[in-house]
Parts: structure tokens; sequence; C-alpha cells
């Protein structure tokens, strides 16, 4: 009789470890995952975003890191077979995408939340012809132009860019037209950069093809011989340059309303 309590016991503790807290995040509508993919430590800036979200959101928020992330990957979906060679700017920007399209949810980089999200969910999910929704406004993000768009191309991007969201703050439907064409061209985009990331990988967090290794970080910029980089893939190359043209695409189905993040200093200790 002990012995198949003893059993009983070790049972409830497997299972409890395996449904843990990020178990029924995952499962749960109203999520707000948050990445944080460098091997560096977090600074206290971006400790201090964190915390905002979590008690200023109205919601649940998930922070996924290189620890937990494998808690997030589909069985019958794995990573891109380029994701290890990617910086970690580049990996996040991959895997808010996965997590868009597989899960379904809200994004936020780490910076200070200042205002409610819940009631964003609620208008998305109460109307089905809603894809995401974001923060709108053309003083609150730039556009990514795609490096294959001619003038006439971009002009089309300009002229409706105050009907956009950014691509740091949103909340999406899973498996849309719109969440499957991005993450299909995401994986057709790294198809064509796997040889490259292979032959060139990425060895700092904010590394980019733009010519600087480090984008902002000019003091640790300066240790770094020549600043120079053959790292192939440029900043937004597989972010903006993929989504702002979908987003015109299905411009009908993307709506505005989420608070406007406090972008002060947000990259102080990183």
């Amino acid at each position: 009789m002990k012995f198949f309590l003893l059993l009983l016991l070790i049972l409830l503790f497997l299972l409890l470890k395996l449904y843990t807290k990020d178990f029924f995040l995952v499962n749960s509508k109203k999520n707000i995952y948050t990445l944080w993919m460098g091997k560096n430590k977090m600074s206290k800036n971006r400790f201090d975003a964190l915390n905002s979200l979590k008690e200023k959101s109205g919601c649940n928020v998930v922070l996924i890191t290189p620890k937990n992330i494998n808690n997030y990957i589909l069985k019958n979906h794995p990573l891109h077979k380029s994701f290890n060679y990617l910086s970690s700017i580049h990996k996040a920007d991959y895997f808010r995408c996965y997590l868009m399209h597989h899960y379904g949810g809200g994004y936020s980089d780490l910076k200070k939340c200042t205002g409610d999200w819940s009631r964003h969910f609620e208008r998305l999910y109460n109307n089905n012809n809603i894809y995401a929704i974001g923060l709108k406004g053309k003083t609150n993000f730039g556009i990514a132009f795609p490096q294959e768009y001619n003038k006439d191309q971009n002009q089309k991007l300009r002229d409706n860019h105050e009907n956009f969201i950014g691509v740091g703050y949103f909340i999406y439907k899973k498996n849309t037209h719109l969440s499957n064409e991005w993450y299909n061209n995401l994986n057709k985009r790294l198809d064509y950069y796997y040889p490259l990331l292979k032959k060139y990988p990425a060895k700092y967090p904010r590394e980019s093809s733009n010519g600087k290794i480090c984008p902002n970080w000019e003091k640790k910029a300066k240790k770094i011989k020549n600043n120079k980089t053959s790292y192939p893939i440029s900043w937004n190359r597989i972010l903006g340059q993929i989504n702002y043209p979908l987003q015109l695409k299905y411009i009908k189905h993307i709506k505005g309303g989420l608070p406007k993040p406090d972008n002060s200093n947000y990259l102080n200790g990183d």
C-alpha cells in the first residue's frame, strides 16, 4: 500500500512539472508574449518594462527565453533550420511571427506598458473580420521598405503608413490568411539566407548587415575591430520588410487602439 501511495505522489509531482504555469498561459486567450533571445542578462530597464506589462496590461504576460523556448515549439512545426545562426534580435523577429501564427495572442517588445490591453483582446475575438490589432500612427514607428520594391511600390506603403500597425506591439488571431502569409514568406526568406547564415552566423545580439555589428551600442562597438560584419541579414529584412506589405494587402482586417508604450531609455544597460 505504501508503495502505491509513493508511486501516486511521484506521478502527481511529474504532472505538476509538466503542467507548469507556462502551459496554462499558452492555453489562455489573453497572453502577451515577450522575448529575450540573448544569452546576456536582461537589464534593469528591461525588467522594469516586463513588470509594467504584468501590472498594467490586464493580461497574462509570458516571457520566453532560450531556457524555456522549447516549451513553445510545436512538434509538427519545428523552428527553421537557420534559427540558431540568427542574431538575438532576428531570433525575436522570427519567433514573434511563429507565435502569432501558431498560437495567436499578443506580443510586446520589452518596453514600458502604459495602459490596458485586455479590452483589445475582446475586440479581436468578438469580430471575425479583424485579424490583428496594434498601434497606429505615423509618429509611432517607421516603415521598412522591401529592398526588392520600386519607387511606386514604396510610395503605396508611404501613402498607407497611418493605417499600418507597428511590428513591436500587437495582438493577432492565429492561423489567419495574414499570419499564414507572414509565416510562409518568412520561412522562404530564411531558406534563401540559410547557406550564408551557416557561413557567416551572428556573433553579437544586435548584429545586422547594415554596416555595423552593434547599432545603438557605440561604446561596445568601438571595442570590436572595424565594427563590420559579414552576417547577411539587414536590420528589418525578416520582419518589417515582410509584414508591412502584407498589412497593405489585408488593410481592412487590421485595427489600431493599443496604448503607446514608453520607449524612453529602454536600451540603457543592454
